[in-house]
């Protein structure tokens, strides 16, 4: 199912994840992998250590980057789809 601004998300249970650099390393113990998020989605990584409203995580990143409302909705949920597709958030 994909992720929706209506959604609130959180991190799986479960992770292991640490900081490399400035940006976050992820093994997930189930799958037998690991996730590098570049710097962004390291933000938003730290964000969802708790449940957060989806749109309210939006809000945060327009405020926090320039570009176009759109472009960056449409990024955050594309990144948000890949990594619950991935098994590292769930949807409450």
């Amino acid at each position: 199912m994909a992720v929706t601004l209506v959604d609130t998300i959180v991190r799986r249970d479960g992770l292991f994840s640490t900081d490399v650099s400035g940006r976050q390393v992820i093994l997930n113990p189930q799958g037998e992998y690991y996730v590098g998020l570049d710097a962004i989605g390291s933000k938003i990584w730290e964000r969802i250590e708790s449940p957060m409203p989806v749109a309210r995580l939006c809000e945060e990143l327009v405020a926090a980057y320039e570009g176009e409302r759109a472009s960056i909705e449409g990024d955050l949920l594309r990144f948000l789809d890949g990594i619950l597709a991935q098994k590292l958030i769930v949807q409450i």
